[in-house]
């Protein structure tokens, strides 16, 4: 009976290490933060260490379509420093980003990241995103910052390309849109290159995510239809 007890033990120590082992070690407040910055904004998403020992984060910028004058008023803060693009520096070239080594994150403990911009001086308005890619103890994440910048006193924007928002793109198991409030949009249809469409989402709110990582990798169009069926914007994107 001691045996048995012993090796039942065991067998739940193994399990509880396990456990621990496939957990992740760091987490965040959320992957995708929302915003809308008229001047001096900033966007915070803590991460918390959940593992008992303390670890580095290497971070960069893997996506966005943020306008170029959008870019410089632009950093990124980790527990270390607040990086922006310089002429040493690439936080974000159109093409990729540096990446940069945060100091240790401690054992169960939230610490600093977050995005920090102002764009009070800029001149491209509507709704955009920015991607960053974090690991660290074994653990890789995502994190999309989303911000709207719309001119003081304007309450609406004619143009609609600027009021709705895909990422990431390329997209792997799902593709998200944000739309301003003034956009109505009530369904989203995915169809392939031959005009077929492949699958049809209804839009709820100013915000739609869609699982696709069913659909076979390639190139695909994403319409965006209003209440009375009209296409109010066709946008493209890769599946990989």
């Amino acid at each position: 009976m001691k045996k048995f007890l012993l090796s039942v033990l065991g067998v739940s120590g193994l399990f509880l290490t396990s456990l621990k082992a496939n957990g992740q070690a760091f987490v965040t407040q959320a992957d995708t933060l929302y915003h809308t910055i008229n001047g001096l904004g900033e966007l915070t998403n803590e991460i918390t260490n959940k593992t008992g020992a303390s670890f580095t984060i290497q971070w960069q910028v893997v996506a966005s379509d943020f306008p170029a004058d959008w870019i410089p008023p632009v950093g990124i803060c980790d527990n270390h420093n607040c990086y922006y693009n310089t002429k040493t520096i690439d936080l974000w070239n159109g093409f990729s980003g540096s990446t940069f080594t945060s100091d240790p994150y401690k054992p169960d403990t939230a610490g600093t990241f977050y995005l920090i911009t102002t764009l009070a001086d800029t001149n491209s308005v509507g709704t955009h995103y920015l991607t960053v890619s974090l690991n660290g103890g074994g653990t890789s994440k995502m994190m999309t910052f989303v911000v709207s910048h719309n001119p003081t006193g304007v309450t609406t924007i004619t143009k609609s390309e600027d009021n709705i928002t895909v990422y990431p793109n390329p997209a792997r198991n799902q593709i998200n849109v944000v739309f301003n409030p003034n956009v109505d949009a009530k369904t989203i249809a995915i169809c392939n290159l031959i005009g077929n469409v492949v699958s049809v989402f209804k839009v709820t709110g100013t915000s739609a995510g869609m699982n696709i990582e069913n659909l076979p990798t390639g190139v695909y169009f994403m319409r965006i239809i209003n209440s009375q069926g009209a296409i109010i914007s066709t946008r493209r994107f890769s599946h990989q």
